[in-house]
């Protein structure tokens, strides 16, 4: 008889009448007496379990000694551990058990497996009390040790010697050997229907031995590791709880009531304990013996605690325990990346990582993550990307620091490095910019991803944004000043793009701060461009040109020619948007030579391609066209995919503004496939904006209406500004021309008060020139119009915008007319015309030839009147617009009406 039976008679546990004849025989009591106790032993199992529970078993060969056999009448060993009355959270898992082995053919294997304190055990036992009366030879339970604090794996041929006797075979009899044990076992379980669990299984090799060989029989095996070498066997994998079943079966355990004020509480608590079934139970435990204490206090002092794992135990039960006899099973080297991992900043990581943290080799770094998720002590979130429990990873952190400062400090400067290195190849395909901050890697990595395109290395971004986030603020909040400055640099595109503002902001004057502090004159004006433009995005236009100009005084200081071209263009951008926009093009031009003359092409091309934007909406229209397209053939040579999205858009505003729709919408249509294949936002929101103003223009308004509500959406999400008020203004030109005057007045006020608040000269003229249209429309109050008007044109020429003098000299044109005073509106519409002419604008040019011939019939004249509307009408076919119907038709009772001398009716009209 083992140590193992003998300890778990004294529990009171597995006593069978073969074990209890032999322990009563080696305590000395006589032969009579012992045939006394055998028979009070059967007196009380058939009380407790039914007379049913005997049976008379055929002794399988082998089991007969020499003139020895087994007693006729065996209990059936019911030898299952108290059963959880509630087992909550697990219905999924319980429900894959009982279904595997239910119905027809018995699934005869399964693995249940888990990190430490998941509840695998508790999930089997429950289960196999639901499957206990399909195995009616009986139900056998046995604890293989192989995570129990002071005790040794328990030895197969232990567990099988236990199981025999169970059976009934006497200890005298049993054979010496595994294999011949193993023999004996599996010839009796061929003929019987049991049930066996094998708890806390060590790997493969300890359970084989003890698999019955019979169909009918069902083996479920509990193991923190995943057992893939055992054949035939089913797996399932049990996670930590569910929110919800972690809050129930906390206050299940803890003996209070839900929805006494302290719900909040409880979700605190169990998220803390990582939804860990074993930490909850301990947790919760407290609560029950301590009445008196409230949930809230202990969600508090568990949350500031500085060692969570010291709260989680009672008595001989410890999350801690259940850890160390996990972490104590790992090879040395293992051991030590276990430990590791517990240092990394993120969330979670793959082999690249693994490779710099550790200073192992890919393939290394790919097989013990494989051996670490074996053995449960990390999960697979997605394919190759791991992650550990919250409070495995304290538990790994704790064991790090343990060690020595800089023992520790080396593996997160390998990581820090990697991250840093691989994120600025990334960062390369998504920038306009050209890299100022150069990398100075005290540990280069010995492998990182490739990115065999801009997708590839946006997803490879997106992937580890958290990680990334993570590792800057592990650097800031460790004094790591220059990998705080490289690490912010090096994902700048990304956090413009794909960080809310606020965050991106805050990580972009931590790095000034830092660069600034540690002397770094470049990284300090790297970073003061990055707020620049993230302040523009806001609409802070003061703030970029402020930024920008500190940006430039530092670069022009160090004679950083590239840097200073970059600041001259940042801060001609803040020009542009305040409305100077001969100072913009002349800040533009200052860096587009210096680029030329050091031979940055990146460079070059972003300033064409901003050159062109300011050119466009100065009005000259054939010279912006051909800075994008300068600026396209550069990015394209360059592979530079997001900018190659902005030429494209430059070129489809051109293409709009010289009135060839068809290919403004192509070209639209291309950036805006780039913009989102590239994932950028704010390009896809710019790019929706003016195809739907193209489509605007060509009458197609429901198309409008959609796209640039779906611009609209995307603004106000990335908190843009200035965005948000074009949209607002081209929904509100939408509404006035299908005649919903007064939505569009309201709209066009909504983005005046947006222009105004940011400061953009040019967004507020063209708001109040939508606002004096709508009034204007609708015949209340043309003195108000005239005057909104003249201040709209009054801004653009403030600010040099030929393009938007031209359409307010029409309006102001047009409402003339409306009001009876052709002389003036006339006068209007001719210096619209020249405006036009020199701008090479077909839509202005139809629009004030349009105006001029109502301005005629007015003054009697409607023969100059007709040839006017020709040249208009032919304007608006050649370019698709939507006024050729109304021109055409106006020309067409002109026509009819001199042809019947009654010029008189028009003008009256």
């Amino acid at each position: 008889m083992t140590r193992t039976v003998i300890g778990d008679m004294v529990k009171g546990r597995y006593i069978t009448a073969e074990r209890l004849r032999v322990a009563v025989h080696a305590c000395g009591v006589p032969g009579l007496q012992v045939s006394r106790w055998l028979e009070t032993f059967s007196l009380i199992s058939r009380r407790a379990a039914g007379a049913s529970s005997f049976v008379r078993v055929p002794v399988p060969s082998g089991i007969h000694g020499q003139g020895q056999h087994l007693p006729s009448l065996v209990p059936v060993v019911a030898g299952l551990p108290r059963d959880v009355p509630d087992l909550i959270g697990r219905s999924e898992e319980l429900d894959a058990l009982l279904g595997q082995t239910g119905g027809g053919r018995v699934m005869s294997i399964h693995t249940v497996d888990g990190m430490a304190g998941v509840g695998k055990t508790a999930l089997v036992i429950h289960a196999s009390y639901r499957l206990a009366e399909r195995f009616p030879d009986g139900q056998f339970f046995v604890d293989l040790h192989a995570h129990t604090p002071g005790k040794a794996f328990t030895d197969p041929a232990d567990v099988l010697a236990d199981l025999l006797t169970d059976i009934g075979v006497d200890p005298q009899q049993l054979p010496d050997t595994l294999a011949s044990r193993r023999t004996m076992w599996r010839d009796y379980t061929a003929t019987h229907r049991i049930l066996l669990v094998l708890d806390d299984a060590a790997d493969h090799a300890q359970v084989e031995p003890l698999l019955p060989s019979g169909q009918g029989c069902l083996t479920l095996i509990t193991s923190r590791s995943r057992l893939v070498a055992l054949d035939a066997a089913v797996p399932l994998a049990v996670d930590i709880l569910d929110p919800t079943g972690a809050a129930e079966l906390f206050w299940m355990l803890s003996r209070r009531v839900p929805g006494t004020g302290e719900d909040a509480a409880v979700e605190q608590i169990v998220r803390l304990c990582g939804y860990l079934p074993l930490a909850i139970v301990l947790l919760a435990g407290r609560l029950a013996h301590h009445p008196k204490w409230s949930i809230s206090i202990l969600a508090t002092e568990f949350a500031t605690t500085q060692n969570r794992l010291s709260e989680l135990a009672a008595g001989p039960r410890a999350v801690h325990a259940a850890f160390d006899m996990s972490y104590r099973n790992l090879p040395p080297h293992r051991q030590r990346l276990f430990r590791r991992l517990g240092l990394h900043p993120g969330r979670d990581i793959d082999a690249y990582a693994v490779t710099a943290l550790d200073d192992i080799t890919l393939d290394s770094a790919r097989s013990e993550l494989d051996s670490l998720y074996t053995d449960n002590l990390i999960e697979e979130t997605s394919p190759g990307r791991y992650r550990m429990h919250d409070l495995l990873r304290e538990y790994a952190r704790t064991l790090a620091r343990a060690e020595s400062e800089d023992h520790s400090a080396r593996p997160i400067d390998r990581l820090l490095s990697y991250f840093q290195f691989t994120a600025h190849t990334a960062n390369q395909y998504l920038t306009r910019s050209s890299h100022r901050v150069v990398l100075n890697l005290e540990s280069p990595p010995s492998e990182s991803p490739g990115f065999p395109d801009s997708t590839a290395a946006l997803t490879w971004l997106q992937s580890e944004r958290l990680n990334l986030l993570a590792c800057i603020d592990f650097a800031v909040n460790t004094d790591r000043r220059a990998q705080t400055v490289g690490l912010t640099y090096a994902i700048s595109s990304f956090l413009r793009s794909q960080v809310p503002r606020p965050h991106a902001i805050s990580l972009h004057q931590q790095a000034t701060a830092a660069a600034h502090q540690i002397g770094d004159r470049i990284g300090e004006a790297s970073s003061l461009l990055a707020l620049a433009d993230l302040r523009q995005l806001l609409g802070d236009y003061s703030s970029t040109a402020e930024l920008s100009q500190q940006a430039l005084t530092i670069f022009r200081g160090i004679d950083h020619r590239l840097g200073t071209a970059d600041a001259l263009g940042s801060l001609g951008w803040a020009l542009w948007r305040l409305g100077d926009l001969a100072g913009a093009a002349d800040l533009h031009q200052q860096a587009l030579t210096i680029f030329r003359r050091i031979g940055e092409r990146l460079g070059e091309a972003n300033a064409l391609d901003d050159l062109g934007r300011i050119e466009g909406q100065i009005g000259n229209y054939q010279t912006a066209h051909q800075l994008h397209a300068q600026a396209l053939t550069i990015y394209r040579d360059l592979e530079n995919h997001i900018g190659h999205a902005g030429a494209l858009h430059g070129l489809g505003l051109t293409s709009h503004r010289l009135g060839d729709y068809p290919r403004a919408i192509e070209l639209h249509t291309q950036a805006l496939r780039m913009y989102r294949a590239l994932r950028e936002r704010l390009g896809e929101a710019s790019a929706l904006h003016d195809l739907a103003r193209t489509h605007r223009q060509i009458g197609d308004y429901t198309t409008a209406t959609d796209l640039q509500t779906h611009a609209l959406d995307i603004y106000r999400d990335l908190a843009h500004h200035h965005g948000e008020a074009n949209a607002l203004h081209e929904i509100a030109c939408t509404h006035h021309q299908i005649g919903d005057h007064d939505h569009a007045s309201e709209l066009h006020t909504r983005a005046l008060d947006i222009y105004r608040r940011i400061g953009n000269l040019a967004g507020e003229a063209q708001a109040l020139a939508g606002i004096a249209r709508a009034q204007a429309a609708t015949s209340t109050n043309t003195q108000s119009a005239t005057e909104l008007f003249e201040r709209a044109l009054s801004i653009y020429r403030q600010i040099g915008s030929r393009e938007g003098e031209a359409e307010t000299l029409n309006d102001l044109g047009t409402l003339m007319t409306q009001i009876r005073e052709p002389t003036k509106g006339q006068q209007f519409h001719q210096q619209a015309l020249e405006l036009a002419r020199e701008m090479q604008s077909p839509l202005e040019e139809a629009r004030a030839r349009e105006g001029l011939a109502r301005c005629w019939v007015q003054r009697g004249s409607p023969a100059h009147a007709i040839d006017e509307l020709r040249d208009a009408t032919a304007m608006y076919t050649r370019i698709g617009a939507a006024e050729k119907e109304r021109a055409t038709t106006y020309m067409a009772q002109l026509q009819h009406l001199q042809q019947e001398s009654t010029a008189e009716t028009v003008i009256e009209t």
